[in-house]
């Protein structure tokens, strides 16, 4: 699969969780086909790299550090929960429950989900010496 046709995730690659959260997608998700790299959907960016910052210069590196941003593959651009969501069902292995997360009760808990890791983010966050705030 090419670039122009990837979904790019931006995390703050100095938050541990965001870390964890990429790395657990990544192994979930961008990791299913190793025999099969153009199957691979994702493509990941930490917002502190220069080089994010020189290919996508409209992107507010402030607000990435408060919540979730994709770029589909469509190029709209999703945030926080919306852009979760949009996660989990383009994930290949998610393919034969999606049914579940579509329906009113699946959508609530990918709801919460979020709220609850975005929660525990700014915790983590408000503690750290590097980040200093949430």
């Amino acid at each position: 699969m090419t670039e122009d046709h990837k979904i790019h995730i931006f995390y703050d690659n100095n938050c541990s969780l965001c870390i964890r959260f990429k790395d657990s997608l990544k192994y979930f998700c961008g990791s299913s086909f190793p025999d099969s790299p153009e199957l691979d959907i994702y493509e990941f960016h930490g917002i502190h790299h220069e080089e994010t910052k020189t290919k996508f210069p409209s992107l507010d590196l402030d607000k990435c550090k408060e919540e979730l941003h994709i770029l589909t593959e469509d190029k709209v651009w999703l945030t926080a929960g919306e852009a979760f969501n949009y996660l989990i069902k383009s994930c290949p292995k998610v393919e034969n429950f999606k049914w579940l997360i579509e329906g009113d009760a699946g959508k609530k808990a990918t709801e919460v989900f979020y709220s609850v890791s975005d929660h525990l983010r700014r915790r983590i966050k408000s503690r750290c010496k590097t980040c200093g705030k949430a």
